[in-house]
């Protein structure tokens, strides 16, 4: 009998960040000095993390899937998590993807 190749689970992981992504609410409409897309994107993507729908150490998705939930460009995407990262949401190791760093109450 030979060995069973690896499962690969990524399709699982799309799924489940679909599921996710899909499950959040559209930014609130911009208010003078509520900051751009960016911040109004990342202002829902902290509130997911503080209501745990990405645990702590939890992957968080890449700029393309956020893109295209809040239809949106990929650079707006990527900007909302820079300001995840900037406000103590995430966190980042060089070259790698961003990790949720759980709710700020912990």
């Amino acid at each position: 009998m030979s060995p069973q190749p690896p499962i690969d689970h990524a399709w699982r992981d799309q799924r489940t960040t679909h599921a996710r992504l899909s499950g959040l609410p559209d930014p609130k409409p911009s208010s003078p000095g509520g900051g751009g897309l960016h911040v109004r994107i990342g202002q829902v993507l902290a509130d997911a993390i503080e209501a745990r729908v990405w645990r702590q150490g939890e992957k968080l998705p890449a700029a393309a899937p956020i893109a295209n939930r809040f239809r949106t460009s990929v650079d707006t995407a990527r900007h909302a998590l820079r300001w995840l990262i900037a406000n103590g949401w995430a966190d980042r190791t060089p070259g790698g993807p961003p990790y949720s760093r759980g709710p700020k109450g912990l």
